[in-house]
């Protein structure tokens, strides 16, 4: 298992399925940026097709980190480019965020969420 630390939102990735035993070039790969901690051994991520367009635009897929493999494949600020178009902010601090609002709180126990978002 990785180091949770690792993955904080920003972070690119690639998801490799197991059909590809760890070859990163498989057509089945997929790229992406981590958007947020689902749990102590799963991350958010918003992936992209191989032409480079986002595909998962309405939200984050919840991925197993034994399936990331951390390599930049974009310019770290396009890649903040695109959290912020979709509304994220970029905060490099490691740690969890709320699954509501996005907003950084430090670690969960299950899906966690900020005392604002708790009250609705």
């Amino acid at each position: 298992m990785f180091d949770d630390g690792e993955f904080i939102r920003g972070t690119q990735v690639i998801y490799v399925p197991d059909h590809a035993e760890g070859n990163i070039n498989h057509p089945d790969c997929e790229r992406g940026i981590v958007t947020a901690h689902a749990s102590y051994t799963e991350i958010f991520v918003r992936y992209f097709y191989a032409n480079g367009d986002l595909r998962t635009i309405g939200n984050s897929e919840c991925t197993d980190m034994g399936h990331l493999i951390i390599q930049d494949f974009m310019d770290v600020q396009a890649a903040q480019d695109v959290l912020f178009s979709l509304g994220y902010g970029v905060d490099l601090r490691p740690g969890y965020t709320c699954h509501r609002c996005g907003k950084w709180i430090g670690p969960p126990v299950e899906e966690v969420y900020c005392e604002e978002c708790m009250e609705e």
